[in-house]
This record gives C-alpha cells, structure tokens and sequence, in this order.
C-alpha cells in the first residue's frame, strides 16, 4: 500500500519503487504509474494500487480510492473519457441516507486488440 502524502513526484516514485517486483515490465509500469499519480492529483484519496494478473503473466494495475461526492462527476467525467487503457470503473456509496463519498475502484492494463489481431 502507498500512502498518499507529499506532492505527485514523491508519490510516483514510491509507487514504482513499491511495484518495481509486481511483475510489469518498465515501459508499461511507468505508464500505469504516470496514470495512477494523475487520479492521486484529481483528488482520490486514500489510494490502494494492486498489480492486476497472476504472475508471470500481470498486464495491469488495480486501483481503489475514495472520492468526494462534490468532486465525484467531475473526476468521473475526466478518467472515464480521458484515461487510455481503461479496463474498468466500479463505484461503491458510502452513507446511509445521505452519499458522503464514493468508493472507486480502476482497472488498467492491457490495450484493447481487435478482432483481426487476435485471429477471429
């Protein structure tokens, strides 16, 4: 687990530092990481970052977090249209009558192949 203290640079730093062993390769890990350090500045809180697969064979990140509802369309409109390699997007509410905030969890990885790539 990452804490989500200091500025981006510090948190994109001890994130690879914390998932350099996850079993990603380098190119693909700076890129989930430079993706996950963008949800950081966007205002999720409390961030969890798992790698996503089971080794040898991990194609991405699992991310969950802790949003805002005054912030919540927002950041949703923002990672839903503008974050490539978007596997998935779950939200959880939290608050009983009353939404506080909303658990969310991202799922990145692997790009997309078409159907011609992959022999159909």
């Amino acid at each position: 687990m990452v804490s989500t203290s200091g500025n981006t640079q510090a948190f994109e730093k001890e994130l690879l530092n914390v998932l350099r062993f996850g079993g990603l390769d380098d190119d693909n890990l700076s890129e989930l990481v430079t993706l996950v350090a963008g949800f950081y500045t966007s205002g999720f809180q409390n961030i969890r970052v798992f790698p996503r697969g089971i080794p040898p064979v991990v194609d991405g990140l699992t991310v969950k977090g802790v949003l805002d509802t005054k912030t919540l369309s927002a950041v949703l409109a923002d990672l839903v249209t503008k974050t490539p390699r978007l596997s998935g997007v779950w939200l959880f509410p939290y608050g009983v009558p009353v939404v506080d905030v909303v658990g969310v969890t991202v799922e990145l990885g692997a790009t997309v192949q078409q159907s011609s790539q992959i022999g159909y």
